[in-house]
């Protein structure tokens, strides 16, 4: 695809197009990985990667959610990983926190990588997850910090 047709996709993209950019594994691991979509997937990450600041929060989401899911397969992690996710916290804030952790999750890979991110602004957090009362403070710094103690 040229330029304008993943400018084209981005500016349309709806839940309707998220079959184009879907993890779609065909077999194999490391080099012998196949996925339909992964060409397309990483092209349309790093046409957009300077752009991500005008970029639907809908589509860096599924976009950063199933380059996640590749990392399982490909035994490494897309380099710029981190950005989306970064562009996540930064314009969606705590409504984009779960989707942040479900695709730091994936492996050790996606999980070092994701945490590369630096926000311009502490954004405090409050969310309930895994049923522990966790309040967590994501800052340009240091990712998260989970307080210490029990439960």
């Amino acid at each position: 695809m040229n330029p304008q047709e993943f400018q084209t996709f981005a500016d349309n993209y709806t839940s309707e197009d998220f079959e184009r950019i879907s993890f779609q594994w065909q077999g194999g691991y490391g080099a012998d990985f196949k996925d339909l979509n992964y060409y397309f997937r990483i092209h349309l990450c790093e046409y957009l990667i300077p752009q991500l600041n005008q970029t639907k929060l809908e589509l860096i989401k599924d976009l950063y959610l199933e380059v996640g899911k590749t990392s399982d397969y490909t035994f490494g992690c897309y380099l710029n990983f981190n950005l989306p996710g970064q562009e996540l916290l930064e314009r969606g804030g705590t409504a984009y926190l779960t989707a942040y952790l479900q695709g730091a999750a994936h492996t050790m890979d996606t999980a070092l990588t994701s945490g590369k991110i630096n926000l311009s602004r502490p954004i405090g957090l409050a969310n309930n997850f895994f049923g522990w009362g966790i309040i967590a403070r994501l800052d340009d710094m240091d990712g998260i910090h989970l307080p210490t103690g029990g439960r």
